[in-house]
């Protein structure tokens, strides 16, 4: 697998409102969907959704996304001074089309 290009990808978490059942939840993941390059999973009993995204993808066009959906959707706050958590991590991801 050496020779496999790698992506960089980012991860923001959203914290989503008015979501009440597992269809909105799929509403709004196939909104997000709809953003090339965009995955996302969300969780209605936390009302939170984990986005990959390429870093073209701003977190503000995912709100956006999901805001259009007819929910709301904020980034969490930033964390406190020395926490070890970001909002948005880097993270790199071989690419999925790579053959074994």
């Amino acid at each position: 697998m050496a020779g496999e290009p790698a992506s960089v990808v980012e991860v923001t978490d959203l914290a989503v409102g008015g979501m009440t059942c597992a269809a909105c939840v799929k509403r709004v993941e196939k909104k997000l969907a709809k953003l090339d390059g965009v995955t996302a999973s969300v969780n209605l009993a936390t009302g939170r959704a984990r986005v990959h995204h390429p870093p073209e993808v701003l977190p503000e066009q995912l709100v956006a996304a999901v805001e259009q959906a007819r929910y709301t959707a904020t980034l969490p706050e930033p964390p406190k001074r020395g926490a070890a958590r970001t909002v948005t991590t880097r993270i790199q991801r071989r690419s999925r089309n790579a053959t074994g």
